[in-house]
């Protein structure tokens, strides 16, 4: 589990039900972006029964896109130098990291990154502030809203706001 409940819990699901989580995270991306991400630094929590780091690797598969195994202990300074020195275009993060990541990078290390996709929480007013003072041209959007246990629920289209989402009617 993800953790936000407070207790670790343990969830098992099929290779076929991973495979259609992954296919609806990234047909949401798809819907969500004006064009799919080329090169993702994934920046979630790997391991300690968090789902999130394998969902956007499993997601950016079928995005044919490049990732970047960061996760989430890699220093912010060193993301943004895996973003500059291999041209990423989309950071993937928890709100809080992202934002930490976006906003110490002075802009030249950030200038081949488009796309900075939380997952895990909303991003709030103030954070959302933050990265876009650091990066007003970054487009900011949600990944997936989404749980361990069921997979994708919905996705954000261009024009919703950040506590906006369309549901996966085939979730």
């Amino acid at each position: 589990s993800s953790g936000t409940a407070g207790k670790t819990k343990m969830m098992f699901h099929s290779w076929q039900s991973e495979w259609h989580t992954n296919f609806l995270g990234a047909r949401g991306v798809r819907a969500t972006l004006p064009s799919p991400p080329r090169g993702i630094a994934n920046c979630m929590t790997p391991g300690e029964l968090n789902g999130a780091f394998f969902f956007v690797h499993g997601a950016a598969r079928y995005l044919g896109a490049w990732t970047f195994p960061l996760g989430a202990k890699t220093a912010p300074a060193e993301v943004a130098d895996t973003i500059a020195e291999h041209g990423l275009d989309t950071l993937v993060a928890a709100p809080a990291y992202g934002t930490e990541v976006i906003t110490g990078a002075g802009r030249e290390k950030l200038r081949s990154l488009r796309t900075y996709m939380y997952l895990g929480e909303a991003i709030g007013r103030a954070r959302r502030n933050a990265i876009l003072e650091a990066a007003p041209e970054l487009e900011v959007r949600s990944f997936s809203y989404s749980t361990n246990e069921t997979g994708p629920i919905g996705y954000q289209c261009p024009h919703a706001d950040d506590s906006t989402h369309h549901v996966h009617e085939d979730g």
